[in-house]
């Protein structure tokens, strides 16, 4: 029973909302009800994670900073209480968190977490906002994709609130390591999407 329960416990089904941000004009700011700053991780200050999460987060944004991803930090009395984070495909094709599928010249939000003590003061949208500008400006992408749950409603609301505009909904059925299963209904008026098994 046990050897069973272990099984199950490896599937992983995902139901994502999947959204867009194709151009810096479209970014909306955000005003946040406390005074916070946000800055880009670097070598120098990417510790300081610790500050709200373990010492193994630092670890991870280590290795995400040598990959070349970038991150942002959101700031409140001098203490880290954000972070967010993007993937930039340089390649023809990237799969990123093993289910999502992006493209050359697209970026991907992901990692993304505020301090629960800050929740509900606009401190995600405003990392969203920042690092959509970075993303423009530095990594030069033309397309900024985040997803999140569809049962996530804080996080739908802080993606909207900048601007971002749906695409449409992607099931993702993954064993461990491994994506079996994705599916994509678009919002749009475009002939249904695609239902492909991944091998």
């Amino acid at each position: 029973m046990r050897l069973v329960s272990r099984i199950w416990q490896t599937f992983l089904i995902r139901r994502q909302q999947i959204f867009c941000l194709t151009s810096p004009g479209d970014i909306v700011a955000v005003q946040v009800k406390a005074t916070v700053s946000i800055t880009e991780v670097s070598p120098k200050n990417v510790e300081r994670v610790t500050d709200f999460k373990s010492e193994v987060l630092a670890t991870t944004f280590r290795g995400f900073l040598e990959e070349g991803q970038y991150g942002v930090y959101a700031w409140l009395e001098s203490k880290v209480v954000g972070h967010a984070w993007a993937k930039v495909c340089r390649q023809s094709h990237c799969r990123v968190n093993g289910y999502m599928d992006i493209h050359q010249g697209d970026a991907l939000i992901h990692y993304c977490n505020v301090s629960e003590a800050q929740r509900g003061q606009n401190i995600y949208p405003l990392m969203l906002v920042a690092l959509c500008q970075c993303l423009f400006s530095q990594a030069r992408v033309s397309r900024i994709l985040i997803d999140t749950e569809v049962s996530n409603s804080a996080s739908l609301r802080g993606i909207t609130k900048v601007g971002f505009e749906p695409l449409g909904t992607g099931t993702y059925v993954q064993f461990g390591s491994y994506l079996l299963f994705k599916h994509f209904t678009s919002l749009s008026n475009r002939p249904a999407a695609e239902t492909r098994k991944v091998k």
